[in-house]
């Protein structure tokens, strides 16, 4: 492995990084994102998953110096019901000093050989702006947009925010033709309720065990992934709450904010009824915070894009890429023949992937992580 990629990129070695590798690994992140994060992050997001141990491949230079970073984090998935593993590629960074030098696509593509050799049919992503020519040249492929849906609380305060205080004014008429036209948030529960969860525990594992059968391609929601996902985090910045109808737990849903904006960012429910809840339950709890408005950003879902709607809500109106709409990538392995994995039809398909903030790579949308932009 070190001797082709040597090879490739003019004399760099290359190894696979470990948890004491943390602070070399954020140290690289920090300055090719221009991020402030601590090692606690890297930790977090390449070693502490109970999905399994991410492929992360450290880059170095003559001097041992770091040059760049690349990691496949993987995840459990289920389809029809039956489980599979899937990568998400994650922070393909870096250092300024070794730009060029096809340091990325090599480190890509020793990623894809180990999922390959690991039974994983596919690796996908969300490019960002500086990534996303990279991706397409090394056998990703562009299967359809990650778009942002919105849900609007205040008209007055959200037209004023993009448009300035005159365009306030326009408010009276915008809201009456938003509600005609049923673009307004949804709130009654249907005889649900809610209540804070402070950790995830059996029950959200039996949730998901009842749903998947009726979901596509869809990132396993166990306890011990929530909990690693929304409540173990270095920020903490989550609030999660369960949906229940009688005595019966049917839902949870996962909420953040930050800079005037609120974040759905997860939800799950056992049928039509209990995802409408989870949903109006989140939208709620940013509404309470006097937010203008939330954001839900998804795939092409249709199980999701039904519930957006169905709920109120309407895709962004400025289709700005990389931003409202980014592109949502997908890269193939060839697998053991033994392995049983979906088909390439099934993975490049944009419509089978169940995707929410929430299964991305960045651990929250807000502050430091410009809105629904990809690293």
């Amino acid at each position: 492995m070190s001797e082709a990629f040597a090879q490739r990129t003019g004399g760099l070695s290359v190894r696979v990084a470990a948890s004491v590798d943390a602070e070399r690994l954020i140290g690289l992140f920090n300055e090719s994102f221009r991020k402030s994060k601590d090692a606690r992050t890297a930790r977090w997001k390449y070693f502490d998953s109970p999905h399994g141990q991410s492929t992360t491949l450290l880059a170095e230079g003559p001097q041992g110096e770091p040059a760049g970073a690349y990691s496949y984090v993987y995840r459990r998935f289920t389809w029809r019901g039956q489980h599979v593993e899937i990568a998400q590629a994650s922070d393909a960074m870096v250092h300024p000093s070794f730009r060029k030098r096809g340091i990325f696509t090599g480190l890509d593509d020793l990623c894809a050989e180990a999922a390959g050799r690991r039974g994983v049919p596919a690796c996908f992503a969300t490019a960002g702006r500086q990534s996303h020519h990279g991706f397409l040249k090394n056998g990703w492929r562009e299967i359809g947009p990650y778009r942002t849906w919105i849900a609007l609380f205040d008209t007055r305060r959200s037209l004023a925010r993009r448009f300035g205080g005159a365009a306030a004014l326009l408010s009276p008429l915008v809201g009456p033709v938003l509600a005609l036209a049923g673009k307004r948030p949804k709130s009654d529960l249907g005889g649900h309720r809610a209540a804070p969860i402070d950790r995830f525990d059996a029950r959200v594992t039996a949730l998901f065990d009842a749903a998947k059968s009726r979901l596509p391609l869809v990132g396993v929601r166990d306890a011990d992934w929530l909990n690693w996902r929304y409540v173990d985090t270095p920020t903490r910045k989550h609030r999660a709450f369960a949906i229940t109808r009688g005595d019966a737990f049917v839902g949870y849903v996962v909420t953040e904010d930050g800079a005037d904006s609120g974040y759905v960012v997860d939800l799950l429910g056992l049928d039509r009824a209990a995802e409408d809840a989870a949903l109006r339950v989140g939208l709620a709890d940013l509404r309470a915070r006097g937010l203008p408005l939330a954001y839900v950003q998804s795939s092409r879902c249709p199980v999701l894009e039904d519930l957006f709607a169905r709920n109120g809500l309407f895709p962004h109106p400025k289709r700005q890429p990389f931003r409202f709409v980014t592109p949502f990538i997908v890269r193939t392995f060839a697998t053991p023949p033994d392995v049983q994995v979906p088909g390439a039809d099934v993975l490049l398909d944009p419509t089978t992937w169940y995707i929410l903030d929430g299964d991305r790579d960045v651990e929250h949308m807000s502050q430091d992580a410009p809105r629904g932009e990809s690293r």
